[in-house]
């Protein structure tokens, strides 16, 4: 399904675990821009709600805000990955299994 990006769009290397936020469409243009070719191989893309996201050509068009959201809820996906990178980190989550994305992502930007 085609929808409007809602931000933050969680980008997460596979094989590092490292994982970057995006606010910015310009800046999320840069970066898939940057590694399309490798894009769905070796990168893994979510929405703040944590639907995964694919990209089309038309998305580096200025006037496209929209993207493919797979139609599968992935939150769960996103919150392992999103805690074993704060275990990566040192950063210590309480209470792990009961927040949400909002409050998991709140605590990685502030550790």
């Amino acid at each position: 399904m085609r929808e409007k990006i809602k931000f933050p769009v969680y980008v997460c290397e596979v094989e590092t675990g490292e994982i970057e936020l995006y606010y910015d469409i310009n800046e999320l243009r840069l970066i898939v821009e940057e590694f399309w070719d490798i894009l769905e191989k070796d990168f893994k893309l979510w929405d703040k709600d944590g639907f995964s996201l694919s990209f089309e050509r038309s998305f580096f068009e200025e006037k496209d805000n929209t993207i493919t959201k797979d139609i599968k809820n992935e939150e769960q996906l996103l919150k392992s990955y999103l805690l074993k990178y704060a275990d990566k980190k040192g950063i210590r989550i309480e209470k792990r299994n009961d927040k949400s994305l909002a409050d998991i992502t709140g605590v990685l930007k502030n550790g």
